[in-house]
């Protein structure tokens, strides 16, 4: 599945750079970029685009910049969705703004394609490392869940309500099972024998003799 990359950044030329340097991988469709020129536009796409994974955007901007728009992405909830801002070199005041503010990672312009692309895979490697604990961790939940309900089964299979036999005074019976676990593999039953039916005093067990 493709991996989408949204670029914000107000530099007329930064689109055709992007394209240019990842060419092969997006024609190979390992990568689907957008583009925004102000925060405004990003919130915009990454409304109507829920699965952008990565947003690489610059600091300076009209109508909307970097930090502004790395706030409004915070508040957006979205745990996957990873934020790499991009300034000039002497501007580290604002870099590092942005990352005690949740940035993942950051570059300095001039930009390095190549220390781009190496942030791009870090990113993702990240991303990849969230999803799939996140994935363990619902799997473990779930197999929680279901176990709570097996033990509220096992539970209401065996008798708690005491004394078991209330008119009986001369019967006093308790039971309890605690489980090592969740469940556990007994089960106890008590029960009175029905005295109409009747008792077969000549049967006798196969093996014995009369």
């Amino acid at each position: 599945m493709a991996i989408k990359i949204l670029c914000v950044d107000d530099e007329p030329d930064w689109e055709f750079l992007i394209k240019q340097k990842f060419r092969k991988r997006i024609r190979s469709n390992e990568f689907v970029f957008f583009f925004a020129l102000n925060g405004k536009e990003a919130l915009q796409l990454l409304d109507l685009h829920d699965d952008i994974g990565i947003v690489i955007s610059d600091i300076n901007m009209p109508v909307m910049d970097g930090l502004t728009l790395l706030n409004e992405i915070i508040q957006l909830k979205r745990p996957f969705l990873k934020v790499i801002i991009v300034s000039a070199y002497g501007d580290m005041e604002n870099i590092r703004t942005a990352m005690n503010m949740g940035a993942f990672d950051f570059l300095t312009k001039p930009i390095d394609f190549k220390d781009l692309e190496i942030t791009i895979e870090k990113t993702l490697n990240n991303v990849t490392y969230l999803k799939k604990a996140d994935k363990e961790h619902k799997n473990l939940v779930a197999i929680q869940q279901d176990l709570i309900t097996a033990k509220k089964i096992q539970q209401s299979f065996i008798p708690n309500n005491f004394p078991a036999f209330p008119e009986r005074k001369d019967i006093d019976i308790y039971g309890l099972m605690n489980a090592a676990k969740n469940v556990g593999g007994d089960l106890y039953d008590f029960f009175l024998i029905d005295d109409h039916k009747p008792k077969h005093k000549d049967r006798h067990h196969p093996l014995q003799k009369k």
